[in-house]
């Protein structure tokens, strides 16, 4: 195009240069009509390159940020099932925590059962963020992220919730240690291996020994704090960030592989439809669940009503207690029953019968 407007500029360079003024002002006036003619395709071209380039640019960020928002959710998943299973285990140190601690206060003889327990409360978990997805994104910038909520509890995640499970963690094994005092004078070993060498050389030592049933005790008091407060919390708010990652991935028609969090297991509507009503656990005390739209939602007496979220077909979650519901069918395949299992409240389960 500019090679065209170059030629028609030459060819009237190039005619023969009229005798009258009006001529020449014609070709004059002409001439300068192509030259801004040609000025202005640069300035068109110039523009559209820019426009282009701002485009590319776009898609590269828009395609960075998928690709941060996905390896974070891998990542998330991963943390998700270290928080739960460290969850089961400190159930478990607990336990043997209580059985300890009631041995110890008690006239009862000692008996080899006790050996696995007094291994459980010297015992702890560990907690390790897959968290290279959350560096690499702060090195590029936390603004990678467009979406602000989604940004905000990224960062609320990964800067103080974990960091406050880290120190919870790092005073737990502090305090557990310092019931090495204790193993070292009435234990010969701690044997993880062979349990039954686990066993006090000194048992009336042992049970008249009040620094080490106070670091027991002062052990079990901060696992408690880890069971009922620190790890559901860092458990609600993995699934919440997975969550908002899922739907924000979602609205870019990215496909999950993950079928374990909300949004990921569809459910026919016919099913959701068989869920609704309402479920005693005792005179009085009746679960209520109903549907609105594509949500499905749970009452307990005296609670706020709650959103649950589908885990499998008949499994689902609830974010704010950390527990399962479980619909259960009868022979005729209709149901007739759920399981609520609050893992918060150390696994405990009862079992409601829909009216």
């Amino acid at each position: 195009m500019i090679k065209f407007f170059r030629t028609i500029r030459q060819n009237l360079l190039m005619e023969k240069k009229p005798s009258t003024n009006t001529k020449s002002s014609f070709v004059a006036g002409k001439y300068f009509k192509y030259a801004l003619g040609e000025i202005i395709l640069v300035m068109l071209g110039i523009l559209l390159a820019l426009q282009i380039n701002i485009w590319n640019e776009s898609r590269k960020l828009t395609a960075l940020e998928t690709a941060i928002l996905q390896e974070l959710r891998d990542g998330l998943v991963a943390d998700l099932e270290d928080a739960e299973l460290n969850l089961n285990q400190q159930y478990g140190i607990y336990a043997s925590q209580n059985i300890s601690i009631d041995w110890l206060e008690s006239d009862l003889t000692y008996s080899d059962t006790l050996a696995k327990h007094f291994i459980g409360i010297y015992e702890g978990t560990y907690f390790q963020p897959n968290d290279g997805a959350y560096q690499n994104l702060k090195q590029l910038g936390l603004y990678t992220i467009n979406n602000d909520s989604l940004r905000t509890q990224i960062s609320k995640l990964y800067g103080l919730t974990y960091l406050k499970y880290d120190i919870q963690n790092i005073e737990y094994k502090r305090i557990n240690r310092t019931m090495d005092a204790g193993f070292s004078t009435f234990f010969t070993e701690v044997n993880y291996l062979n349990i039954s060498k686990t066993r006090p050389v000194d048992i009336v030592g042992l049970k008249q020994d009040n620094s080490f049933l106070f670091s027991l005790k002062t052990t079990r008091t901060v696992n408690q704090v880890l069971i009922f407060q620190t790890i559901p919390k860092v458990i609600i708010d993995i699934r919440k960030t997975i969550s908002m990652i899922d739907h924000e991935l979602r609205s870019r028609n990215i496909k999950l592989d993950s079928q374990m969090l909300e949004g990921n297991v569809t459910i026919e509507d016919s099913i959701l439809e068989s869920y609704k009503g309402e479920y005693e656990v005792a005179p009085g005390f009746v679960i209520s669940v109903t549907k609105a739209g594509n949500k499905t939602l749970f009452l307990l007496p005296g609670q706020d009503q709650v959103e649950i979220f589908p885990k499998s077909e008949n499994v689902f979650y609830l974010l704010e207690l950390v527990a399962e519901v479980t619909f259960n069918e009868g022979e005729d395949g209709e149901v007739e029953s759920l399981t609520f299992m609050t893992v918060a409240e150390g696994g405990q389960e009862f079992i409601a019968k829909k009216l």
